[in-house]
C-alpha cells in the first residue's frame, strides 16, 4: 500500500518538486550576476552545484563499497557483471534515493519525522531492488538451490537499499529543522553546513549509542548476556522483514497475494480521495495515511490519533481566542500554534533522549530494574496514571498555545 501511494504522491509532488529546482538553479545565477546578497538571508541556501559535485563525490566511495560485495567468492561475478552490477547499483541510489527522499519529506510534513514511516520506504526500496538483481542474477547464479549465493545477493541488496534508507530518514530529520527555522527566521545555508557537520559527528558518535542500548536492553531477539529481560528487549521487526522480503525475493517464494491486496487497496484509497476532493468535501483520505495505518503498531499509531485529536481542537481554540478581526490578533493565533509545535518537538526529542540516558545504569548495573522503585502490583496504578499524565500533556499544550505572551 505505501509502495503505490509513495508512487502516487511521487506524482503529485512532481510540480513542486520541478519548481523548486528551478527555484535552486535561478538563486545559482542571481548570485552568479548581482552577488550573494541579492538573495533575502532566509532563502539563502547551499548552492544547488555544490551538492550535485557533493553527490558525485560520494558515488565514489559507494563503488568501492559495493565493489566488495560483487567481488566475493561466494557470487564469483565477471568484472563486467560486476562493473554492471556497481553502476546499476549506483544509478538506483541517485534514482530511488531522491523519489523515496521526497516522498519521506512529504511523509514528515505530514506526521513528522518521528512517525515517519521511513522503515516502510525503505522495505519498498528493498523489494525493487531485489527484484532488480534477481532479473540481473538469474541467468547467470543459482539462487534458488544456492543458500551461500542466495544470502550473498540479499546481503548485497541491504546495504544499496541501506544508502537510500539512511538518505530518506536523514531528509525527514533536515526538513524538519529547516522548518523549525523557518519558524525562527534561521538562514537556510548556514542550517544545512551544522546539518552536514551533525551527521559526520552521529557517525562517530551512533555505534556506541547502538552499543550501550544493546548492552542495556538487547535488539531484535538478540541479548547479550544470558537472564535478561525479553519484554524490554529493543524490537527490530524491520530487520526481520528486510530477511523476509530479500530471501522471498530470491527463492521465488514472495507473498504475491498480500502485495496484490495492498496496492489494491491504494488504488481504491486515491479514488475515493480523488472523488471526495472533486465533491469539495471537507474530509479526505490519503493514500499514506492509510498506508501509516496498516503498517504502524497500535503502540505508536495511537498517540498519534491522540495527538492528531488534540492538535485539531487546540487550534480550534487558538483561532477562536484570537479571532482574525486585527493584524495582532493573527500574530498571536500563528505564534500560539508554532509555540505548541515547537513544545511537540521538544517531547519527541526529550523521549529519545531519556532512553539513551536511563541505558547507561541499565547496561552498568546489567538489569533494566536497577532504578525499579514501584512494586510488580503497581501496574493497575501506574496505566490509570499514565492516562492522566496523557490528559496533562494534552491541557499543558492547550495553554502553551492559548496563552498570550508578549
Amino acid at each position: 500500500t505505501l509502495l503505490v501511494g509513495a508512487f502516487w504522491t511521487l506524482i503529485t509532488l512532481v510540480k513542486p518538486i520541478i519548481g523548486g529546482l528551478r527555484s535552486s538553479f535561478t538563486s545559482v545565477k542571481t548570485i552568479k550576476d548581482h552577488s550573494f546578497a541579492a538573495i533575502p538571508r532566509t532563502e539563502r541556501d547551499i548552492p544547488i552545484k555544490y551538492m550535485l559535485w557533493g553527490i558525485v563525490l560520494i558515488l565514489i566511495p559507494l563503488a568501492f563499497l559495493i565493489q566488495r560485495y560483487t567481488g566475493n567468492n561466494v557470487l564469483q561475478l565477471s568484472t563486467g557483471m560486476q562493473i554492471i552490477t556497481i553502476v546499476i547499483a549506483l544509478c538506483f541510489i541517485v534514482v530511488a534515493g531522491f523519489a523515496l527522499c521526497a516522498v519521506g519529506g512529504y511523509f514528515a510534513g505530514l506526521v513528522g519525522s518521528s512517525n515517519s514511516p521511513g522503515s516502510a520506504l525503505i522495505l519498498s526500496g528493498l523489494l525493487v531492488f531485489s527484484i532488480i538483481l534477481l532479473g540481473l542474477f538469474a541467468p547467470i547464479l543459482h539462487l534458488a538451490s544456492d543458500p551461500a549465493q542466495r544470502l550473498a545477493a540479499a546481503a548485497l541488496a541491504v546495504i544499496v537499499t541501506s544508502v537510500i534508507g539512511a538518505a530518506n530518514l536523514l531528509t525527514n530529520e533536515t526538513i524538519q529543522d529547516l522548518k523549525a527555522g523557518q519558524i525562527v527566521g534561521a538562514t537556510p545555508w548556514k542550517q544545512q553546513v551544522m546539518l552536514m557537520v551533525g551527521v559526520v559527528a552521529a557517525a562517530f558518535v551512533m555505534p556506541l549509542i547502538l552499543q550501550l542500548l544493546f548492552n542495556a536492553y538487547g535488539i531484535g531477539g538478540i541479548f547479550p548476556r544470558p537472564g535478561m529481560d525479553p519484554s524490554q528487549m529493543l524490537a527490530a521487526p524491520q530487520a526481520g522483514l528486510m530477511a523476509t522480503i530479500t530471501q522471498g525475493v530470491f527463492t521465488y517464494n514472495l507473498p504475491w497475494g498480500m502485495i496484490i491486496i495492498g496496492g489494491i487497496i491504494a488504488v481504491f484509497t486515491i479514488l475515493i480521495d480523488r472523488y471526495l476532493r472533486l465533491k469539495g468535501a471537507s474530509i479526505s483520505l490519503p493514500v499514506l495515511g492509510v498506508g501509516i495505518g496498516i503498517y504502524l503498531p497500535l503502540d505508536a499509531s495511537v498517540p498519534m490519533v491522540i495527538g492528531g485529536i488534540a492538535s485539531y481542537f487546540i487550534e480550534k481554540a487558538v483561532e477562536h481566542r484570537y479571532p482574525a478581526t486585527s493584524e495582532e490578533n493573527k500574530q498571536a493565533e500563528k505564534q500560539g500554534k508554532q509555540r505548541s509545535l515547537i513544545l511537540a518537538c521538544g517531547m519527541v526529542a526529550g523521549a529519545a533522549l531519556m532512553g539513551v540516558i536511563l541505558a547507561i545504569p541499565f547496561a552498568l548495573a546489567q538489569s533494566t530494574d536497577v532504578l525499579k522503585l514501584a512494586p510488580d502490583h503497581f501496574s493497575p496504578i501506574a496505566n490509570v496514571l499514565g492516562i492522566l499524565t496523557v490528559v496533562g500533556l494534552v491541557y499543558w499544550f492547550y495553554r502553551v498555545a492559548t496563552q498570550r505572551h508578549d
